[in-house]
């Protein structure tokens, strides 16, 4: 299961900025309503802009869609899975 559980180049969950992205989610939550918390928490986060695609490796980068206000459902997908 470890090998399952490492950071990759797309899903770095341990960059820095997770922490502070996820500061509001409480982590004690039942894994159901924890599951829906960040989902709502990442969908709320970024105003969905389907028209600014950048399909780089960087682009596509969990920690660098962070950094932005916009985001399409593919970079969104990316958050939330290193989220998870």
């Amino acid at each position: 299961m470890d090998a399952y559980l490492k950071d990759t180049f797309f899903l770095d969950f341990r960059n820095e900025r997770f922490d502070a992205f996820l500061a509001p989610i409480d982590p004690a939550l039942p894994n159901s309503e924890l599951a829906v918390a960040l989902y709502y928490h990442v969908r709320d986060a970024f105003l969905y802009d389907p028209y600014h695609l950048d399909l780089t490796h960087q682009g596509l980068k969990a920690s660098n869609v962070l950094g932005k206000k916009r985001a399409w459902c593919v970079e969104k997908s990316s958050v939330l899975a290193a989220c998870a």
